[in-house]
């Protein structure tokens, strides 16, 4: 049985991480339009092993393995949006801390925006750093069998950083017009630089490359990723603070999983959604009307119907809600395996449903 956190294995094999960053490049869609309320919830497991092998004082070769195993899960959902459109977010995040499986979360942060490419400068999506390299260079328009493109982005390693070019390629669909799965393969290469502290050798440096292959896999109607595995195998130099020069093999695996979506409540055309109309929109002052009132004395017409206090609502309390909750949707099936015991991030609530 596998370990199941990096504060586990690293505290164990005297190994040094690293902070987490937000993602260097989009991550979701460009262009996409957002529900109110909506919500996405992902699941990340990921694992990596790095053999180190530096020579002794007396000739000897010395080998050491150290492993990184990370469960997590990040949510979201959409709070409202910016004078601009923008998708303000709330966020919910957890992860696996040691082998018992307690959890740590929900992490509070702050609400940072989707931009219109699909970037989000939020360190609560670290851990799907991978979607970045895949959406760098991705022509949502053209999505469909046969599409190429090529993509690139840096992904964070407890241990290094690695560097990818990353090739994708459509090749299979399924599924029909309200249900289509698209696949497509990834390529690529990956070069490795870093300075991790690993016991015994203390600092080291890392330099080499190697070779990255997976699928990911669209919903082109929805415009969303519903999952991506991603296996990268390298190997190149390491020195240490001594000067002594070795080798060192890196393997690494990297699978996320949309879990869950719920599409929220799509504006009305022209209206920015859940602020109203921008005073940017809004027209200025009429002029001053002349000549509309007869100096004569008004003539009953009409007069006004009685009124059933049963038939009234009053209260407006039938009006619909501006935000009301969307069930999840259900998403085509993606062959992406998810450990039992992986955590599940809860979304935070949306905006509470109001009368207009």
């Amino acid at each position: 049985m596998r370990p199941s956190g990096f504060a586990l294995v690293i505290a164990g094999l005297g190994f040094a991480c690293v902070a987490a960053a937000a993602p260097t490049g989009p991550i979701f869609f460009p262009g996409r339009a957002y529900g109110l309320g909506e919500h996405q919830t992902y699941l990340i497991d990921r694992d990596a092993h790095l053999t180190v092998r530096l020579p002794r004082p007396g000739g000897a070769t010395f080998s050491k393995t150290v492993a990184a195993v990370d469960e997590s899960s990040v949510a979201f959902t959409v709070e409202g949006f910016t004078d601009a459109g923008a998708p303000v977010l709330g966020i919910a995040t957890v992860r696996k801390t040691d082998g018992t499986g307690a959890v740590a979360g929900p992490q509070p942060s702050a609400s940072p925006v989707i931009e219109n490419d699909g970037r989000v400068q939020s360190a609560s999506f670290a851990d799907l750093a991978p979607t970045a390299a895949l959406m760098n260079g991705f022509n949502a328009q053209a999505l469909d069998v046969g599409m190429t493109w090529r993509g690139r982005g840096d992904l964070p390693l407890p241990f290094a950083t690695a560097a990818l070019r990353l090739n994708g390629q459509v090749n299979f669909k399924s599924g029909d017009a309200q249900m289509t799965l698209l696949q497509a393969l990834l390529t690529g290469d990956a070069r490795i630089s870093g300075t991790p502290v690993v016991a015994p050798f203390g600092a080291i440096r890392l330099s080499g490359g190697g070779a990255l292959a997976g699928t990911a896999f669209f919903s082109p109607e929805r415009r969303l990723l519903l999952g991506m595995d991603l296996t990268m195998i390298c190997n190149g130099n390491v020195t240490d603070s001594h000067g002594r020069h070795g080798t060192y093999n890196l393997s690494s695996h990297w699978s996320i999983k949309l879990a869950g979506y719920a599409p929220g409540t799509q504006p009305g055309p022209g209206i920015s959604p859940g602020i109203g109309i921008p005073v940017t929109q809004m027209g200025g002052a009429a002029p001053a009307a002349t000549n509309v009132y007869s100096p004569s004395s008004p003539a009953n017409v009409f007069e006004p119907a009685s009124i059933s206090p049963d038939v009234i609502d009053r209260t407006n309390a039938s009006a619909p809600p501006t935000a009301a909750p969307s069930p999840d949707e259900s998403l085509p099936p993606v062959p992406i395996s998810i450990p039992s015991g992986q955590p599940v991030a809860s979304p935070p609530p949306g905006p509470s449903p109001t009368s207009s």
